[in-house]
């Protein structure tokens, strides 16, 4: 399954289908399904975490604890799409 910066983003940050997206991981990871993200998967999430810290939705100490945890997901393959 190929995931972009939008769903990311609603695994680590509550906000509308955040549930909806959460429950998608969860499908996925006991169905054994490969979650495949852009190669600029990192960029743009923190992208759109530095656009949350800016309108005051998420504090600028928690970006570092929400990219660690999205690093510790190890779904990840990175591919390069083209």
């Amino acid at each position: 399954m190929v995931v972009d910066a939008s769903l990311v983003v609603k695994w680590l940050v509550l906000e509308i289908d955040s549930d909806r997206a959460a429950q998608l991981l969860l499908e996925w990871t006991r169905n054994g399904v490969l979650i495949v993200a852009p190669v600029m998967i990192l960029t743009e999430v923190s992208n759109a975490l530095h656009k949350k810290v800016q309108s005051q939705i998420v504090n600028a100490r928690d970006v570092r604890r929400l990219l660690d945890r999205l690093s510790g997901l190890l779904l990840f393959d990175y591919v390069e799409m083209h």
